[in-house]
């Protein structure tokens, strides 16, 4: 049986014509994963970042008995390339075998379907920690952990159903990308996705001397160092939570 590992993903500390690279570490079962698995295995991996909204490259890279050898750069989507050590003095073409290989991933931009946008991509989870101080979640880990999420990621729009749920919430996602709940709940939280970054929808019609008296909204406003803060407030039969930072 042929199999593929990822044991190490990472941000390496470097610029490539201005896009981010990223190195994925794989290793393959003993005595070793034939080249054509492991080709259509990079090529499902080159898809992936498609579907997932990416744009950028990729680049194979496998462990020669001489040393390491990398292929042409590819387009995500674009058939992949397989690294020939024929092409270098002293490496060897006849190896159809390997233990361990890499993918180098040059993202030009992240996917506009997700957010996180802070050092460990929380953005959503302090958000909600804000709007709802008693979580089912203690920390942000076991929050992407619930969401089946890595660490490290950012939280795509696909598992807002899965937060609706949990939360018994309605959510409603705006900005460059967008997100339609279909979860029936009479509280409804409404957020902005900008730049990879989840905020708090601020209706400005909301903001009219008799709004917040005509409806039963969960919160009240003032302006804290610049910006706005929202405060919760103990209200009968709230409908609809607007909560923002001034942006």
């Amino acid at each position: 049986m042929n199999t593929i590992k990822l044991f190490e993903r990472k941000k390496l500390k470097l610029i490539y014509r201005n896009h981010a690279v990223w190195s994925y570490k794989f290793t393959a079962n003993i005595p070793g994963t034939e080249v054509e698995i492991i080709k259509k295995y990079c090529q499902k991996m080159s898809h992936a970042f498609v579907d997932q909204g990416y744009h950028g490259w990729m680049m194979i890279s496998f462990l020669f008995p001489g040393g390491w050898v990398t292929g042409k750069m590819t387009a995500y989507g674009q058939p992949v390339a397989i690294p020939s050590g024929g092409n270098y003095d002293g490496i060897g073409d006849k190896v159809d075998h390997f233990k361990k290989f890499l993918v180098y991933s040059l993202q030009s931009s992240q996917a506009p379907n997700r957010g996180g946008a802070d050092p460990h991509n929380d953005c959503l989870y302090n958000l909600l920690k804000q709007v709802i101080p008693e979580l089912p979640w203690h920390y942000p880990s076991t929050f992407k952990r619930f969401l089946k999420v890595p660490r490290e990621d950012m939280i795509p729009l696909d598992k807002m159903p899965l937060i609706e749920k949990k939360l018994k919430i309605r959510i409603t996602v705006n900005g460059d990308a967008t997100y339609q709940s279909q979860y029936d709940s009479k509280n409804e939280l409404h957020l902005v996705l900008s730049n990879n970054h989840y905020t708090l929808f601020v209706d400005k019609k909301h903001y009219t001397r008799s709004s917040f008296s005509d409806r039963k909204i969960l919160i009240t406003h003032e302006v804290e160092d610049g910006y706005r803060v929202s405060h919760l407030q103990k209200m009968a039969r709230p409908t609809t939570i607007y909560y923002s930072f001034l942006v």
